[in-house]
């Protein structure tokens, strides 16, 4: 079963992003800045779009914005992110301009700032620590991971040459954001598996089956004696990364079918199939029932440190989480919105 990627999970992305974005500008010359001047209609289009890029003090020549439209802004100095003759081009256009081109990957790097913002609430809340070697390790961690990437690709340069050369930054910064970046998933990890223990979990292994073939083969082999198991590594739709099935905590909430079937299921017995959000079926076998731990960081701490080393924390457990913390705590997204000059 594929769900959404722990966000805080894993190094620092690469930057092939930026890389791709910024890569049509890499040749520009002063003898091609002006091509394509002459595609440029009349006065009123020249105006427009200067508004739109918020130039200070040339909204009042354009054209009338659509009804309903966000108002334009005047451009702020502190927001500029260049200057063109002395003209700022503000961040409001830049920010726009990467939402067009890829809107799935901002909604991602918006939803981690928000869910880094309510781990940390909830970490300051019940004052949950993170040990400085723990970050040390972290990082270090992250930092071997991309080396390994780049002998991988055999591209025979030094991590400190591939920063300068693709992201243009040098090692202390990129170490910064990875540090920063260490120290994020570490609290929401902590934060994740103390809100969970706080409640009944039930630890089950899931297993997707792709067709009714499959899930006719399941309950065949199931039906003469085969185990879980060796079924799962057969028929499992994502068999070659999990084995064995998912592995999954589910915490108990009568308002959902998967906790009421899970919970309601003996431990060491199978259930299904339920029906998958894409249509596909499931079959769940649970391992093991966990009672809720009462207390406070200073009491639990060092059984939740545990309880990560045994197992981390796994997509499904951090998508509970979150939809309640979006309930404990307001979330409103509508200020980006008007930055880039979109009704939400």
């Amino acid at each position: 079963m594929q769900t959404s990627r722990f966000p805080f999970r894993g190094a620092l992305a690469t930057g092939v992003l930026s890389c791709v974005l910024l890569a049509g500008c890499a040749g520009t010359t002063r003898s091609n800045l002006s091509a394509g001047h002459a595609a440029l209609a009349d006065a009123s289009t020249r105006e427009a779009l200067r508004a739109e890029s918020a130039v200070e003090g040339q909204q009042s020549q354009a054209p009338a914005a659509p009804a309903g439209a966000p108002a334009p802004v005047a451009a702020d100095q502190d927001l500029a992110i260049a200057l063109v003759s002395g003209e700022p081009i503000d961040i409001r256009s830049f920010l726009a301009r990467i939402w067009l081109r890829s809107s799935d990957v901002s909604r991602e790097v918006l939803d981690r700032l928000v869910v880094e913002r309510l781990a940390l609430l909830e970490a300051e809340r019940q004052e949950i620590a993170v040990s400085q070697s723990r970050v040390d390790e972290r990082l270090e961690a992250a930092w071997k991971v991309l080396g390994d990437s780049l002998e991988r690709q055999g591209r025979g340069i030094s991590i400190a040459k591939h920063l300068q050369t693709e992201l243009g930054v040098d090692t202390e910064y990129y170490r910064r954001q990875l540090r920063r970046d260490a120290i994020a998933q570490l609290i929401a990890e902590r934060v994740v598996r103390t809100w969970a223990c706080g409640r009944e979990r039930c630890v089950v292994r899931m297993v997707e089956l792709a067709d009714q073939q499959a899930m006719d083969a399941f309950n065949v082999g199931l039906a003469a004696g085969r185990d879980f198991d060796s079924l799962a590594k057969e028929l499992h739709r994502y068999r070659e990364k999990e084995p064995g099935g998912a592995l999954i905590t589910v915490i108990r909430n009568e308002n959902a079918e998967l906790s009421r079937v899970a919970f309601n299921t003996p431990v060491g017995k199978v259930a299904g199939p339920l029906k998958a959000d894409d249509g596909k079926q499931l079959m769940l076998r649970v391992d093991k029932l966990l009672p809720a731990i009462t207390g406070n960081w200073k009491d639990n701490g060092a059984a939740i440190e545990k309880s990560l080393e045994d197992y981390p924390v796994d997509d499904f457990e951090f998508i509970q989480w979150r939809a309640e913390m979006v309930k404990s705590y307001s979330v409103d997204l509508d200020p980006f919105f008007h930055l880039i000059g979109v009704k939400n």
